[in-house]
């Protein structure tokens, strides 16, 4: 028989399946983190990227993550994307973890989960208790106790 008319139809897109890579984390302040990665690899997209979701919660903290959604910078470009995370605890350690998304929906979240601190933060008082004393005709003793950590 003849053989029929051509049919032409295109596949619905899925979530991605592979999570970003390279995913790095640099303190970058008292109270931020700068989180870099670049797209999960092309076999496991499903479709065009539209975005990443950025989940960060406190170390060792059983409380659910904290997301942050952001779009692609460079779409269709497999280019590094950073973000800076900012109002942070200082001299904490954050559990950080990303997942790409399409039209479809969110892929897997990035493993291992990475796990970083926040740059230590200044004393907001100063030293209690500063005395001084001469200790001869060249020198100078000072004492103090820390502030206390009430501040």
């Amino acid at each position: 028989s003849p053989p029929t008319k051509l049919v032409f139809f295109t596949t619905s897109q899925e979530a991605p399946s592979g999570t970003p890579e390279g995913v790095r984390v640099l303190s970058s302040g008292q109270r931020s983190l700068t989180i870099s990665w670049r797209p999960p690899k092309s076999n496991g997209l499903h479709g065009p990227l539209r975005g990443y979701s950025l989940a960060y919660r406190k170390n060792k903290n059983q409380e659910a993550f904290t997301y942050i959604t952001r779009p692609v910078t460079h779409l269709g470009l497999p280019v590094e994307e950073q973000y800076t995370l900012r109002g942070l605890q200082p001299s904490t350690y954050y559990e950080i973890a990303i997942k790409a998304f399409t039209k479809a929906g969110s892929g897997p979240l990035s493993t291992p989960r990475i796990v970083h601190a926040t740059e230590i933060d200044v004393p907001s008082c100063s030293p209690v208790g500063v005395t001084c004393r001469s200790s001869g005709r060249r020198g100078i003793r000072v004492w103090w106790s820390p502030p206390p950590s009430s501040c």
